[in-house]
């Protein structure tokens, strides 16, 4: 929990705890300030004292001087001191602790805020070195918990706990020491009471704590439930699923009601419990010295002693009040610790200074599965070559591993068995920045951040640009995608606003903006992985096309359709996980059982022997010509 603590918040909360310390010293020695002006206002005449007569019951009052009445020496130097010296005093004393409270408040809270902000800054860096797989781990929606819920809970439990609970903890030592030097006769009190709350506190805390940790672990189910209905709310309407998603939420909100509802009833023991306490010792103290003092001055000091006592007790509630919040902290911190511990699946050689020069990509007898075993392979055995600068096509069916091998290259997982080469080299050996410069993917969910469409397609652009160059490069690349087409009939075209998550584009229109960002980081090798999904034929077409004619990478199109790859150097076919062609468009039409069903599935199998027919004249007529 400490290691969240920089330096320099390490420095100020040292201070703060100081501040807060002289605050309780303060607050236990005004205790006798008090007292000493409650006599000053009661006896104003030191020498002319009048106060029943305890050895005569029913007598007049009898006439003694001050010390008399005063057997403490401390309260007798106050008293002497004069009323408007005493006030005055007194005054200067307040003052200083008003003083020594603030400054330790201010300071804890200045701690405490760079606290929780460097605890944010290691989970979100954290979360950023994560892979698909780890963040499948943890979930999306416990992630976003830990860093925001979590993180607030902390802040007001330690919070609190740092401003207070050292004032209440100085506040019992103090006491306790003042308590033994001036009334040692009932110290022992202490030595029965306090060891019987502290062992009773621990109790509760034992028991309290699962059920607040079982009550994040809901409000995980809850984000993620809220979360679900919220981005997928057209579904919810269309489909009138209103009554089943608020069945669905109920789930985890009644059991987060009941969780928090036990672990808050066990915590919430300890205040009636405490008061109990507090007024079964005063009655006890006054049962035992019941008749036992004969004089004013023995009174004086019972009052003396209640009113430590009641500061100590008050330490002791302020610690409750304390340890309460703390509580409910402790599995938030538990969390927000999984995170920052966990080894992230992929590690990186940031030392590294090997570099990718020219983008050859080879697989060398790779297999895959997600499941670490070899009984659930999502791709097997494969072995491929691809030379830099060539424009490759991937085609297959649905769960055949086209995505799963792209995502190799960029080492978004690390293949289960085989070698992943890029110029020769394992892209283990890669550092991060490395791999990441030099392969960029468009996805086929297009995520689009909030800001501009300029800012969008800015993150793939060279942040060392000028402003006139970065507008230049970005209109240069969206215009390949075929995206300046609708970005020029904007009134602010690239400064047009993108909501969150692009709401406010249709999905073909995301596709071609995140083909421009994709296409502009200018990569040594470019995936697009089934990213033009969303577009017409025709738009289509022209992004192939343009992608070949512009684009000096080395490309690797992932698609559903054949004319998405047809153009292309080379296609790789893929069937179950496994590579079962891998020629040109032609070639493996002729030659490729699997490919000319899937094209036989798109154009009709007529048509594609009309195709093959027309294609094998024009070839017999060359070869005359030749």
């Amino acid at each position: 929990m400490f290691k969240y603590f920089s330096k320099k918040s390490a420095i100020i909360i040292i201070f703060a705890t100081l501040f807060l310390i002289l605050e309780s010293f303060v607050a236990i020695i005004e205790t006798d300030f008090i007292r000493a002006l409650m006599y000053r206002a009661v006896y104003p005449d030191p020498n002319n004292v009048l106060v029943p007569n305890i050895q005569a019951p029913g007598t007049p009052l009898v006439q003694v001087p001050i010390d008399s009445v005063i057997n403490d020496s401390n309260i007798t130097s106050l008293y002497n001191l004069g009323p408007l010296n005493l006030s005055l005093l007194t005054f200067v004393i307040l003052l200083f602790g008003v003083l020594f409270g603030g400054l330790g408040v201010w300071m804890t809270s200045k701690a405490v805020a760079m606290y929780i902000t460097e605890m944010r800054r290691r989970v979100y860096e954290k979360i950023q070195k994560f892979s698909f797989e780890d963040i499948d781990k943890f979930s999306a929606s416990s992630l976003l918990t830990r860093l925001t819920t979590d993180t607030e809970l902390i802040y007001t439990s330690v919070s609190f706990a740092a401003k207070f609970m050292i004032a209440g903890v100085f506040s019992i030592i103090f006491g306790i020491i003042k308590s033994a030097i001036q009334y040692s006769d009932w110290v022992i009190i202490y030595a029965i009471v306090i060891p019987l709350l502290i062992v009773f506190i621990g109790l509760i805390i034992a028991f309290s704590t699962p059920h607040m940790r079982k009550g994040q672990q809901y409000i995980d189910g809850i984000n993620k439930q809220v979360r679900e209905s919220i981005l997928g709310i057209r579904v919810v309407k269309a489909y009138n699923l209103e009554s089943k998603q608020k069945s669905k939420f109920e789930i985890p909100n009644e059991k987060l009601t009941q969780s928090w509802f036990k672990g808050y009833s066990l915590i919430g023991m300890l205040f009636p419990v405490l008061q109990c306490v507090v007024t079964g010792m005063m009655i006890f103290i006054y049962f035992i010295t019941w008749n036992k003092y004969d004089n004013m001055s023995a009174a004086g000091q019972l009052i003396g002693f209640s009113g430590i006592l009641m500061q100590v007790l008050f330490g002791f509630i302020i610690i409750i009040v304390s340890i309460a919040q703390i509580s409910r902290s402790i599995p938030c911190v538990k969390r927000i610790n999984e995170v920052t511990k966990f080894t992230p699946s992929l590690t990186f050689d940031n030392s590294s200074t090997k570099k990718i020069t020219k983008g050859v990509i080879e697989f060398k007898n790779v297999s895959h599965s997600f499941l670490k075993d070899d009984t659930h392979l999502i791709i097997k055995n494969i072995n491929l070559k691809i030379n830099d600068k060539e424009k490759i096509g991937i085609i297959g069916g649905t769960g055949s591993g086209k995505s799963t091998l792209v995502n190799l290259i960029g080492r978004l997982f690390d293949c289960s068995k085989g070698q992943v080469l890029i110029d020769g080299i394992d892209v283990k050996e890669f550092s991060f920045n490395e791999i990441n410069s030099n392969v960029a993917i468009a996805m086929q969910t297009a995520l689009l951040f909030s800001g501009t469409i300029k800012s969008n397609i800015a993150l793939g652009l060279d942040e060392n640009l000028s402003a006139e160059e970065l507008e230049k490069e970005a209109i240069k690349a969206a215009k390949v995608a075929e995206a300046w087409e609708f970005i020029s009939k904007k009134p602010d075209k690239l400064n047009s606003i993108v909501e969150q998550r692009g709401k406010n584009f249709s999905g073909g229109q995301k596709q071609r903006i995140s083909i421009a960002r994709t296409i502009a980081k200018k990569s040594k090798i470019i995936i697009f992985d089934d990213s033009t999904s969303a577009l017409d034929t025709i738009t289509e077409k022209k992004v192939q096309s343009n992608i070949k004619k512009y684009n000096d990478a080395t490309t690797i199109v992932v698609a559903q359709r054949i004319s998405s790859v047809e153009e292309l150097d080379k296609i790789i076919v893929m069937n179950n996980g496994e590579i079962v062609g891998f020629d040109t468009h032609w070639n493996l039409l002729a030659n490729n059982d699997t490919y000319r069903s899937i094209a036989a599935s798109q154009l009709g199998t007529e048509e594609l022997n009309v195709m093959l027919k027309e294609r094998g004249l024009r070839q017999i007529e060359k070869n005359k010509q030749q």
